[in-house]
């Protein structure tokens, strides 16, 4: 991930919920939107599903977390709510896992929202640093 992590299109850190791979929704998907720019994460996530097929995580549960900034979406557009606009991006990000080899019995899903923010949302560069995607590799199964 050396050329994603030197653009700061990721981030990885270890906590303790496990190996955390966050992927910046500014880099990879368009803006309000739940659709994944696949000809810019393609890369990043065929080597996220060959990471977590590593014999290293066979015993793994692999999360994936969506979360968006406290910015309203539009009552008449296509999410709702931040809660849907950041699980439709989770979903997706699982569903191009799974094309790409990963095991669908270790993903799960949750959407944050703006619920869990990473940083306060006062200005826009604070504020894309709350929109995010995480794919967490469980500690615990």
């Amino acid at each position: 991930f050396q050329a994603e992590l030197k653009t700061r299109k990721i981030a990885l850190t270890l906590n303790e919920r496990g190996i955390v791979i966050t992927l910046s929704t500014d880099a990879y998907f368009r803006k309000a939107s739940a659709e994944l720019d696949i000809d810019m994460a393609r890369s990043v996530l065929e080597k996220v599903a060959a990471l977590i097929n590593q014999p290293a995580f066979a015993d793994k549960s692999i999360r994936i977390e969506g979360h968006t900034d406290n910015t309203p979406t539009d009552p008449d557009g296509p999410w709702v709510t931040n809660w849907n606009l950041s699980t439709s991006r989770a979903l997706n990000v699982l569903d191009y896992l799974v094309d790409f080899g990963a095991d669908p019995r270790k993903l799960s899903v949750v959407g944050y929202g703006e619920y869990q923010p990473i940083s306060n949302n006062d200005t826009e560069e604070e504020r894309s640093k709350n929109r995010r995607v995480d794919i967490i590799i469980l500690r615990e199964k």
